[in-house]
C-alpha cells in the first residue's frame, strides 16, 4: 500500500536534515465525532496540520479514513479507554467490563498497574486496531495513545513489538521541555512531568526495535484550547531537529460531548492553528512541515 505524502524535507545549508526545524502537526482523536473528523481536515486543508492518528473503533473513523487526502499522512491514536473494543469482546476479556466495552481511564490503569490485564488480551486488541485501520485504507505512519496509554509499561513492549510487525515506522514520545512563554498551570505541569517520564523510557528502547520517533515534543505544555499567540510562541521557540506538535482540531458536536469533557476548545485549537499569523511564524523561523513517513524515509537515506 502506498504511503501518503505530505511535504517535502527540505535541507538544511549543509545539506543535512537534521539541521533544519522540521514540524509534524497531528491531530489527535481523528474518527472520535462528526465534527472532530471536519475539524482535522479543516486543520489540515487551512492551517498547519500535516498528520492525524484516526480512533478506528470509533463508528466515524473509516468514514474520515476515507475522506482524508493524500496530503494528509494517518497513523493509529491507540485507544484502550473509549468505546467497544476492536477485537471480539469475549476474546479480550480483561480490557472489558461487563457490558463489554473499555472502562474509563482511571479505572483501565489501575487493572493494568495491578497486572489484571492480561498480555495476550493487549496483543489481540492492539493486532485488531492495526488490521481494522488497514483495511481501511490508512497506510499508517505512526501510532500513538488515547490519553498516551501506550506509554504504560505493560502496554508499551507490546506497542513496540507490533508497531514493528505491522510496518509503523514510527511510534510518538511525548517528552517535552518546560514551555517558552512561562506560566504553565501546575496541574499542565505536573501532567507534561509525568507523561514525559514515561515518555523516556520509551526513548531508551524505540531504536531497538528498528522505530523512529521525534526529537522533541510540544503539546502537552500548550494545554487544552490554546491559542494563536502561544501556537505562534511555540513555533517561534523550536529547537533545530524533528519535532512532534499535538493538537485537538474539531468542531463542537452532539457526539463529541457524549464522549468527552474536552468540547468547545477544540474550536479555538482550530482557529490557532488555521490563522495566518501561524503560518508566517513558520516561514519567519525556517519550519518546515513533514510527517513521520517522510522523516523516517529521510532518517533511512541520510
Amino acid at each position: 500500500m502506498a504511503g501518503r505524502m505530505v511535504h517535502v524535507v527540505e535541507k538544511a545549508p549543509d545539506g543535512a536534515p537534521g539541521g533544519a526545524r522540521r514540524l509534524i502537526v497531528n491531530a489527535d482523536d481523528y474518527g472520535l465525532s462528526p465534527g472532530v473528523v471536519q475539524g482535522v481536515l479543516a486543520a489540515h486543508r487551512e492551517g498547519i496540520v500535516t498528520s492525524t492518528t484516526t480512533m478506528i473503533n470509533m463508528p466515524w473513523a473509516e468514514e474520515g479514513i476515507a475522506a482524508a487526502p493524500p496530503s494528509l499522512a494517518l497513523g493509529l491514536h491507540l485507544n484502550l479507554t473509549t468505546g467497544p473494543p476492536s477485537a471480539d469482546p469475549a476474546r479480550v476479556p480483561s480490557l472489558v467490563g461487563a457490558d463489554g466495552r473499555f472502562p474509563r481511564l482511571d479505572r483501565l490503569v489501575l487493572r493494568l498497574s495491578l497486572g489484571q490485564v492480561r498480555v495476550g488480551d493487549l496483543e489481540r486488541e492492539i493486532a485488531a486496531q492495526l488490521e481494522r485501520a488497514l483495511r481501511a485504507g490508512a497506510a499508517l505512519d505512526h501510532l500513538d495513545g488515547h490519553h498516551h496509554i501506550h506509554l504504560h509499561p505493560r502496554v508499551l513492549p507490546v506497542v513496540l513489538r507490533l508497531a514493528a510487525a505491522y510496518g509503523v515506522p514510527a511510534v510518538r514520545c511525548p517528552d517535552e521541555t518546560v514551555p517558552p512563554w512561562g506560566g504553565e498551570p501546575l496541574r499542565d505541569r505536573l501532567r507534561r512531568l509525568a507523561i514525559g517520564a514515561a515518555a523516556r523510557r520509551l526513548r531508551r528502547r524505540v531504536r531497538a526495535t528498528g522505530l523512529t520517533t521525534s526529537d522533541h515534543f510540544r503539546g502537552l505544555g500548550l494545554g487544552l484550547a490554546f491559542d494563536a499567540p502561544v501556537l505562534v510562541a511555540t513555533l517561534a521557540a523550536l529547537p533545530p531537529g524533528l519535532t512532534e506538535l499535538m493538537c485537538h482540531p474539531g468542531y463542537p458536536d452532539a457526539e463529541l460531548a457524549e464522549r468527552t469533557s474536552y468540547a468547545a476548545g477544540r474550536e479555538r485549537e482550530l482557529a490557532a492553528l488555521t490563522a495566518p499569523a501561524t503560518r508566517a511564524a513558520l516561514a519567519a523561523h525556517g519550519v518546515v512541515l513533514t510527517s513521520y513517513g517522510e522523516a523516517a524515509g529521510a532518517r533511512a537515506s541520510a
